[in-house]
């Protein structure tokens, strides 16, 4: 039992620096526009939905997504470090601060949860 639950913080560990390296890399592409001139803003409108999904499959989170698709979409922004960000706010304190529709929603989820139990309860009767 204490090796599975060392085994599993290990994984929790290593998959925390991968996303942190997912994401220095996604936020690097996403600034390489500046090295562009001109053709570099044209490289973000096609960048935007590639991050943003990016960001989604690895936070899963809706509005971190929206928030950086708007960020490589709209010009002049692609400073802001949001991949890097959406890490620091799912694994630092920052966290603790994010506003109420970046946190994930667990009673929403659970009355989901609890209505479709039910609903397939009434179903079997």
């Amino acid at each position: 039992l204490n090796r599975s639950k060392l085994r599993t913080k290990e994984n929790r560990d290593k998959t925390k620096w991968l996303k942190l390296g997912a994401s220095i890399i996604i936020d690097l592409a996403g600034a390489s526009s500046y090295a562009l001139p001109g053709i570099g803003e044209t490289e973000d409108i096609a960048w935007a939905p590639i991050s943003a999904a990016l960001v989604q499959l690895l936070y899963g989170n809706y509005y971190l997504s929206l928030l950086d698709f708007g960020e490589e979409a709209l010009p002049f922004t692609d400073f802001v470090p949001t991949a890097c960000i959406a890490w620091a706010a799912e694994y630092t304190t920052l966290g603790k601060f994010k506003p109420k529709l970046l946190r994930k929603n667990k009673k929403v989820q659970t009355e989901a949860l609890l209505k479709k139990s039910s609903e397939e309860d009434s179903e079997q009767k």
